[in-house]
């Protein structure tokens, strides 16, 4: 009886654990908003890397698509780490500037 407590208790760690993450992955879906900008600027390929390059660098943008062709950014951000506005401060502060 000795054995099975031991591995009773790493089964019951192991779901406890599985279900722990699943509650983050959840959470992390959760907060994640979206925006999109539209910018003025970019021509090219090139020119949109430097976009993602500025806007990955604020803390809580977890990705962004940019559009040379369309003049647009879809930005998703955690907006419990950021807001809109400092993603748009990011981007006026490069040669792209977001259209008004």
């Amino acid at each position: 009886m000795n054995i099975a407590l031991p591995k009773l208790a790493l089964a019951l760690t192991a779901l406890l654990s599985l279900a722990v993450s699943g509650v983050r992955a959840e959470d992390k879906a959760a907060a994640t908003r979206s925006a999109t900008f539209k910018v003025t600027g970019m021509t090219c390929g090139s020119c949109e890397a430097a976009l993602k390059d500025a806007t990955t660098k604020v803390e809580g943008v977890k990705s962004i698509e940019a559009n040379a062709e369309k003049g647009t950014a879809v930005v998703a951000y955690d907006p419990a780490k950021t807001t809109e506005e400092k993603i748009a401060a990011a981007i006026n502060a490069t040669k792209y500037k977001i259209a008004k």
